[in-house]
């Protein structure tokens, strides 16, 4: 989907052989996705065998889930989530952490996200073995929508592997959030800013 973005300024949606959509590839593809899209919560290998990696790290998993429930459980948009990944450190040498993206299906990267509110973490070399990192996003900060996860791995500084748009998920509109008196539908983040209107004296 994001290449499609990338290349074209307007797009076919066609469907059993039939025209569904013609329009602004954003807008045609947030259609399609709506229609079709088959959401993607959760990847895991079980052996470092057939993990995705290199020499010096491998993925255990991916996994995107609502804070107080599991994988595949409903998110909205006041639901907060984790993006969850488990993964090998294969060298005793380096500092390595995770980095995650969340990127809307037009390709804005809404969060680029790395630990570095942890120096415990970052500061120092990890043992080899498996670890699990976790990023926590709050409730009410995006809009509702499909969305990709794309994860990096970091050690000292530099990039050494890349997991493309691994996940797929889908941000749920809430009840809660009567929103009629603006376009709910614009932009991409959504949260609920503090607002107050009060009377001026002449």
């Amino acid at each position: 989907m994001l290449a499609v973005q990338g290349l074209c300024q307007e797009v076919l949606w066609i469907d059993q052989g039939r025209i569904a959509q013609r329009g602004r590839a954003d807008f045609v593809i947030q259609q399609y996705l709506k229609h079709s899209a088959v959401t993607v919560p959760s990847l895991s290998w079980p052996t470092r065998a057939e993990a995705p990696g290199n020499e010096l790290v491998r993925l255990q998993s991916i996994r995107i889930r609502p804070r107080d429930g599991e994988v595949g459980d409903v998110i909205t948009i006041r639901t907060p989530f984790l993006v969850e990944v488990g993964f090998w450190n294969l060298t005793d040498t380096a500092m390595m952490h995770i980095d995650v993206q969340l990127v809307t299906a037009s390709g804005v990267v809404v969060i680029a996200s790395a630990p570095v509110h942890q120096p415990d973490y970052v500061a120092k070399p990890l043992a080899a073995g498996r670890y699990q990192s976790r990023c926590a996003v709050p409730g009410d900060l995006l809009n509702a929508g499909h969305y990709f996860i794309r994860v990096a791995v970091k050690m000292n500084g530099r990039v050494i592997y890349r997991h493309g748009e691994a996940l797929m998920c889908e941000i749920q509109d809430s009840p809660e959030r009567s929103e009629a008196a603006f376009d709910a539908s614009a932009g991409v983040i959504r949260p609920i800013l503090d607002w107050r209107t009060v009377p001026i004296k002449e």
